[in-house]
């Protein structure tokens, strides 16, 4: 009896090592062959990782030592005048809001996504306290637009009342035109399409031109741009074997100035960045198609803006890799060091100014990132990971003349709340303060 029960014990141990070994062959022929259900698996292992990731910690909240929340620095003489809009994650939801030079909140948004976007078919695993708010534009009016990370965008009136939304896969940032139009990052969904030496299931990168009433005037597929115009190096610069081979993040109409600079471009064009792949990219208005890159010298970059002389400021993450959650204020350098702003050429690549963080101003974010260049000549950097925003002053030699940190009450000493975008606006271009709303507001 006992001789049997052991031969039944080995049995069963030896199949569930057969079937381990088996299950662990199949799974490195599939990664290595793309076949099915390689862009099944590859898909559902992102989901859960971003949804684990939310249910570890909550990556909106930022462990520091700061001790001290709202205005910090403040230099009144040598900052830009007028009011800062913020994007901001609050303990409880991410919100858009108006401060003065004092740290004074003068005005607030609601802009939940559950009540925006509630008729939405698929079921959503993210609740509002997680979502991220990542792109945002506010109009003299009050009216804002809101854009949640990957999943829609919405028009807000002054009093957090929707006045359209955007059932697109928008992100990033929001580039405003004159006509009230706008482009912004997207992901084509619907675009399935193999291509060469890219994992199976990858994301569409895409231009979108959107129209003042909230619709797609038209489309410009990245990928499509890239290998049209011949510059397929950028796709295999980067990790071919991830989902998100190039992380479209911003996007500038190339100006004149520039465009004297880099002899094939032309004014209007497209100026992209690039996350995975390091790399700056100009795509032909009238073309679609790339007609010049760069890569480097920066890593994960963000945001490139343009001077008035064709130069380039560039967020320049220094990126490793991205934070795991909880995310922390990171006083040290990271391998690559801390995070910069740089200013450069972008015909020669030479870099003509910098601002670098360092152990007496720790400044080092991951992911995510963007800079303002001020009527003053100062530069407002957003710090998502320091979960603050502060201003630069590089005629003073990179004095930071003010700083604003997103403490959040409630939750301890030192726990910040993640800030992804600032931008100063004149006050008296904002006519909306002061002017009541029907109902309760925001």
């Amino acid at each position: 009896m006992q001789r049997d029960r052991l031969g039944r014990s080995i049995f069963v141990l030896s199949a569930a090592f057969l079937l381990f070994v088996g299950a662990v062959s199949y799974g490195y022929f599939i990664a290595k062959t793309k076949r099915f259900p390689d862009r099944i698996i590859s898909q559902a292992l992102t989901d859960v990782e971003d949804v684990v990731d939310l249910f570890r910690a909550n990556a909106h909240e930022i462990r520091s030592s700061r001790k001290q929340g709202g205005v910090t620095v403040h230099e009144g003489t040598l900052t830009q005048l007028g009011l800062t809009f913020l994007t901001a994650y609050d303990g409880q939801i991410f919100r858009p809001f108006l401060v003065d030079l004092e740290g004074k909140v003068v005005h607030r948004w609601d802009a939940r996504y559950a009540a925006l976007f509630k008729g939405r078919k698929e079921l959503d695993l993210v609740w509002d306290s997680r979502q991220y708010l990542h792109g945002s534009h506010l109009y003299a009016d009050g009216s804002i637009l809101a854009s949640f990370e990957y999943r829609g965008m919405a028009k807000l009136d002054r009093c957090s009342r929707p006045v359209w939304l955007l059932d697109r896969s928008t992100h990033h940032s929001i580039l405003p035109l004159a006509d009230g139009s706008f482009w912004t990052p997207s992901v084509d969904r619907e675009k399935k399409v193999p291509r060469p030496r890219l994992a199976k299931g990858h994301r569409e990168d895409t231009l979108l031109h959107v129209s003042a009433d909230g619709k797609v005037l038209e489309e410009i597929n990245v990928i499509d741009a890239i290998l049209k115009g011949g510059y397929q190096a950028i796709l295999l610069h980067g990790d071919t074997l991830t989902p998100d081979p190039l992380h479209l993040n911003d996007i500038e109409l190339v100006t004149e100035e520039l465009a004297q600079r880099i002899p094939q471009i032309k004014a209007g064009d497209f100026l992209i960045s690039l996350r995975s792949p390091d790399a700056l990219a100009v795509i032909g208005q009238e073309t679609k198609a790339v007609v010049w890159s760069m890569v480097g010298p920066f890593l994960g970059q963000h945001d490139p803006d343009i001077f008035g002389d064709g130069t380039l400021l560039v967020f320049d993450n220094k990126a490793w890799v991205k934070q795991s959650t909880p995310v922390r204020w990171l006083e040290q350098p990271q391998p690559w060091g801390f995070s910069r702003i740089l200013r450069l050429d972008p015909a020669t690549q030479q870099v003509l100014w910098s601002f670098e963080g360092s152990t007496a101003f720790p400044f080092y974010t991951s992911i995510q990132g963007k800079q303002q260049i001020l009527g003053n000549g100062n530069i407002l950097v957003s710090d998502p990971e320091g979960g603050r925003a502060f201003e630069i002053s590089p005629a003073h030699g990179n004095r930071v003349v003010w700083e604003y940190v997103n403490k959040l009450e409630g939750k301890g000493d030192g726990v910040l709340g993640r800030v992804t975008e600032a931008t100063r606006v004149d006050v008296d271009g904002v006519q909306f303060l002061n002017k009541p709303c029907p109902g309760p507001e925001a």
